[in-house]
């Protein structure tokens, strides 16, 4: 695994032991995913492996292709999604896109409605690994498929406060739950997702649509490695962690909180940033200016303005560098 790096402002690549092993030369880089990783020079894009062998020559521009791959695609926007050989895999230049999960990716169709930029709607459907449409292009959004499950939303034209509701699809478009629900999107994680009924309260249900955690929540993220961040008001605004079952198994006690990964979660108290492990103990203490999330081992913190470190899961900083 490699991780970006950004040293006289250009972008290069270390390993999980923080030595340098693609030099900083880009203009810009994402992380690798799929053993691929989106490189810039100039207002161009191209793709590099983790030999620094460029797979994708520099020819598309910045703003068109997608940050990242995922099941060994990327979307370029007019084109369609290539494969992590630069092969041009499924041509769907009429459509938006972003990442297959679970072997479908979304696809999207702007449609105008006047003659502003702003009047212009938005309908959403699915492609399989083939790119044969197989959700038509008909939703206000959607989701992802998991357990063979899609979220997708309507309008609901009787309701003016709550104009979009969600219901459940399968992979031939058959309602298998109907358009009830509040839903950021997203798709089941753990076998549950995150809903909302009036007025705005947040649980849980399962993938037989049960509520298997009441409405009782602020906010209520996705489950991650059996926690799922959640806001109850009862703690004064503060966010914390519950269990499958709904039991608040971390108390509410910090201002932001991210998902678990890698065995840790990001989370802040007091302005300062740390790392708890899934009992809620602090693994790395709360003293930097900002976190992301560990990955392979592997984390990232903000040490002030200008600076960003990579740090391993014992706290000790392998790499500074200036800010990504």
């Amino acid at each position: 695994m490699l991780y970006p790096i950004k040293v006289n402002s250009k972008y290069g690549f270390i390993d999980s032991e923080g030595r340098i092993v693609i030099s900083p030369q880009y203009d810009f880089a994402y992380p690798f995913y799929c053993e691929r990783a989106i490189v810039f020079q100039g207002d161009k894009a191209g793709v590099i492996n983790d030999k620094d062998e460029l797979v994708i020559p520099f020819y598309f521009h910045k703003n068109t292709i997608y940050y990242r791959f995922s099941e060994n695609m990327v979307f370029v926007e007019n084109q369609g999604f290539f494969d992590h050989l630069g092969n041009l895999k499924i041509r769907i230049a009429d459509y938006s896109s972003s990442l297959f999960i679970n072997g479908y990716a979304p696809i999207c169709k702007s449609i105008s409605t006047g003659h502003s930029v702003f009047n212009r709607i938005f309908h959403w459907g699915m492609i399989d690994y083939l790119g044969n449409i197989v959700i038509p292009v008909s939703y206000d959004q959607i989701g992802f498929f998991s357990e063979g499950i899609c979220p997708v939303c309507i309008k609901d034209k009787t309701n003016n406060h709550h104009p979009k509701i969600w219901g459940f699809i399968n992979d031939k478009n058959e309602i298998v739950e109907g358009f009830k629900y509040g839903c950021w999107g997203g798709g089941f994680q753990e076998q549950l997702l995150a809903v909302w009924s009036m007025p705005q309260k947040k649980g849980y249900i399962n993938t037989n649509f049960q509520t298997v955690i009441s409405y009782q929540f602020q906010e209520a993220a996705s489950f991650s490695e059996s926690r799922a961040m959640v806001r109850d008001n009862n703690y004064n605004g503060y966010v914390g962690y519950c269990n499958s079952i709904g039991e608040i198994c971390i108390p509410c006690k910090f201002s932001h909180a991210n998902s678990f990964s890698d065995g840790l979660a990001v989370v802040c108290q007091k302005r300062k940033w740390g790392f708890i492990d899934k009992n809620g103990n602090f693994i790395i203490p709360p003293k930097f200016a900002g976190a992301f999330d560990f990955r392979n081992g592997i984390g990232s913190v903000l040490l002030n303005k200008s600076q960003q470190a990579y740090i391993n899961k014992e706290g000790n900083i392998i790499f500074t560098c200036e800010i990504l």
